[in-house]
């Protein structure tokens, strides 16, 4: 594999509020203490995380708005040396915008508009820009049109063709696209990542082994299920278990699974095992849920190994 990391997806402005515990009535006001605008979204904080931890060639694809939301995501992906020539700009739509509600457990709510992101189209136009054997992260599957059924089949076969390591991160499925619509393109996936609930609500199993099992029955050798704090279960030809997670005080959750997802494919691109793979996964999770907004609680690879062993 090249350690190049292309990054496909969900790109927004996120707006963070902290801390509503409790959201206003009609007519009502509640007071927050804090509020950021930062770029965000599955596929953008996945390639900063991955930028973070040093990798030198981070290219985002995806879809933004004609607006001063879009300009502001371009400016800072430009300040992180993160490639934009993969981002299509929209003239008819605004940049993706998420509004997050923050308690002060560190959960959040989600208020979203996808708005440029349905705009996107097959990661055909941008197979040109994608070096032969790069690693190519899928962030938000289910959660755009084109990430569902036959297009997201077209989209693995034609990255296998250019032999790409293909990870997958889930999203909620509120569209309902249901367990159909990705089943067929597991057996070309790498790598798919997804939280506890979103697998159960995917897959129609109520334990995490055996939604796991069902997952990778489908081909896919690398099946990963977050569970926050506790850790993520892993489930490989050689190896099936929970690696825990560590202990620390959450600040805001947003961007942890984010993080977890260009973690793991840092450590598989230095050839890491996939339990270690994970076992770092989760110190750059808990890095990041100990600081507001997506990424700010990232660190450095050698800072993250440190943590490893003082933790």
């Amino acid at each position: 594999m090249q350690n190049t990391f292309y990054c496909f997806g969900i790109i927004n402005l996120d707006i963070l509020v902290h801390p509503v515990d409790e959201w206003p009535a009609s007519g009502e006001l509640v007071q927050a203490d804090h509020m950021l605008f930062t770029p965000g979204g599955s596929a953008l904080n996945t390639a900063v995380t991955i930028r973070k931890l040093g990798a030198q060639t981070v290219e985002l694809l995806g879809c933004i708005g004609e607006d001063d939301e879009g300009k502001r995501i371009e400016k800072a992906l430009s300040n992180l040396g993160i490639g934009t020539k993969g981002l299509t700009l929209q003239s008819a739509r605004n940049t993706g915008t998420c509004i997050v509600s923050i308690q002060s457990s560190g959960e959040r709510s989600f208020i979203y508009s996808s708005g440029a992101n349905d705009a996107a189209g097959t990661i055909s136009e941008y197979l040109e820009q994608i070096n032969n054997g790069s690693i190519v992260h899928l962030g938000g599957v289910l959660d755009m049109a084109i990430l569902a059924g036959e297009s997201l089949i077209r989209i693995v076969d034609e990255l296998k063709e250019k032999n790409c390591y293909v990870s997958m991160d889930l999203a909620w499925d509120w569209r309902q696209h249901g367990w159909d619509s990705i089943k067929a393109s597991l057996k070309q996936t790498d790598v798919v990542v997804m939280n506890d609930q979103e697998a159960f609500n995917l897959t129609g199993c109520k334990d995490v082994a055996d939604t796991a099992a069902k997952i990778f029955s489908e081909g896919c050798p690398f099946v990963v299920i977050k569970l926050g704090r506790k850790g993520a279960y892993v489930c490989t030809k050689d190896y099936r278990g929970v690696i825990p997670g560590f202990s620390v005080e959450a600040v805001d959750t947003t961007g942890a699974g984010d993080a977890f997802s260009g973690a793991l494919l840092v450590a598989i691109s230095k050839n890491q095992t996939p339990a270690q793979a994970v076992r770092f996964a989760n110190a750059v999770g808990a890095c990041c849920v100990q600081k507001i907004g997506p990424c700010d609680g990232i660190k450095s690879y050698e800072e993250t190994l440190r943590f490893i062993e003082e933790h």
